[in-house]
């Protein structure tokens, strides 16, 4: 079965549910204003990304976010105070899970650079790691080996070069002996200090 760089970036980018969110809601204080002028609200939310194939569901890293009472409006009622408290929370929240949730591309040899498919659009950063993993597809079955870790050494928008942290030897002996069945996954190493 011969597969399409395509169907590559398609497998590849199937393998961003490796990881499971969940939201807990700690808290959610309304206060009525003097004269029934409505209401505001205080948000306490937990956010935490898991390894979704872990069967003990711990957390990667968890944080808490507290939406900001400076930049809420008073509103009518209840459900209007939390929409609008909720609303202070999407920058954080959005900055959160750029920096938090892996990102996954395919690693090849182009003009005399080991190069990952990720690069600043992605929020990759000068330093971040990618595990590799050897793909292959025999039929219909996909076999999957970790063979090393890279590193960002040079940034750009769509891409990044690369050095070896760890399995050099292995994927510089695996780059020629890929073809239309197997390729090379990297997959952001998701690290706290992030």
């Amino acid at each position: 079965m011969k597969i399409s760089r395509a169907e590559k970036i398609e497998y590849v980018s199937a393998k961003q549910n490796d990881y499971a969110l969940s939201c807990d809601i700690n808290s959610c204080q309304f206060t009525r204003k003097a004269g029934g002028a409505g209401y505001s609200c205080v948000l306490r939310l937990k956010v935490s990304i898991s390894d979704a194939r872990d069967a003990t569901g711990a957390a990667l890293i968890s944080r808490e976010f507290i939406s900001d009472i400076k930049k809420t409006a008073i509103r009518p009622n209840r459900d209007a105070a939390c929409q609008e408290a909720l609303s202070t929370l999407t920058e954080p929240l959005t900055d959160f899970f750029l920096n938090n949730i892996p990102v996954y591309g395919l690693l090849s040899y182009e003009g005399g650079e080991y190069i990952v498919t990720c690069g600043a659009g992605l929020n990759i950063r000068k330093g971040d790691q990618f595990q590799v993993s050897l793909v292959k597809y025999n039929g219909n079955e996909r076999q999957s080996e970790v063979v090393g870790v890279v590193k960002v050494q040079d940034l750009r928008a769509a891409t990044s070069a690369v050095s070896f942290s760890e399995g050099k030897d292995r994927i510089i002996e695996l780059i020629p002996t890929l073809d239309a069945n197997s390729f090379l996954q990297c997959r952001l190493l998701l690290l706290k200090s992030r």
